[in-house]
């Protein structure tokens, strides 16, 4: 089962700016430290809430929501006999007055046996998946894509950090955590500007995550009307006790 059909994060939309090297000593401490093998092996459990939402302008420049999709996930990457994850999605197409909504859950049942359940508007589907696939899709909840230079597309963010250290102008560390905040911002002379803000764990998985685009008709924003404004947020809490469940 591919979980990218059913949950997807945006990519980071980062703004290419030249920085010298000075890199705070704190900074640069914190982001030497993240790797994908802490993560998979420290943040275990999850529980999370990601939503995006989109709206339209009228006329009168007023935000009308159209569209709507919110993701809830848990999962349990901590042993085999604990290998789960639940992931309901629910999309509301506001203009078309249509709202769907699909449940996946995965769990184990015996040595090398994990049941998969999908439920949506065509029923409910149960099959049986090896240690092996249930592995491959938990992995995919921390990274989908992977090259020499960084793991990406999923939970983990901590090489986000490193390749973008020269941006450390826009990062803080608050609470003992990491973030980075860019505020409204035109990237490249697109017509969009773009807000964006998350912070990461101590191993570089990410806690909280906010991005707001609004796109113009055209690429001067001075004088161009915007035409839609989308919002994409998440949320997720680590390595606390999950509310399993036992079937759909």
């Amino acid at each position: 089962m591919n979980l990218k059909k059913y949950f997807i994060f945006i990519p980071l939309t980062l703004l290419l700016i030249s920085c010298d090297n000075n890199v705070p000593l704190e900074i640069a401490n914190i982001v030497n430290g993240f790797s994908i093998e802490k993560a998979l092996l420290n943040d275990t459990t999850c529980s999370l809430n990601y939503l995006e939402t989109h709206y339209e302008y009228d006329n009168d420049f007023k935000e009308i929501k159209v569209y709507s999709n919110e993701v809830e996930v848990s999962f349990d990457s901590s042993s085999e006999e604990n290998y789960y994850y639940y992931i309901k999605e629910t999309t509301n197409n506001i203009k078309e007055n249509n709202v769907i909504s699909s449940e996946i859950l995965a769990r184990y049942i015996e040595v090398d046996k994990y049941e998969l359940s999908t439920k949506d508007s065509d029923g409910l589907n149960i099959e049986t998946i090896s240690k092996l696939s249930m592995q491959e899709n938990l992995t995919e909840f921390y990274y989908r894509e992977a090259s020499n230079e960084m793991y990406s597309g999923g939970l983990y963010f901590g090489d986000e950090f490193k390749i973008n250290i020269n941006q450390y102008i826009y990062m803080d560390i608050i609470d003992g955590y990491l973030t980075y905040t860019l505020e409204y911002t035109q990237f490249d002379k697109l017509p969009f500007l773009q807000k964006l803000s998350y912070d990461v764990d101590g191993v570089g998985m990410v806690k909280n995550f906010y991005q707001e685009i609004i796109e113009f008709e055209h690429n001067d924003i001075t004088t161009a009307k915007p035409i839609r404004k989308n919002i994409f947020t998440l949320t997720s809490i680590y390595n606390q006790k999950l509310n399993k469940l036992e079937n759909l």
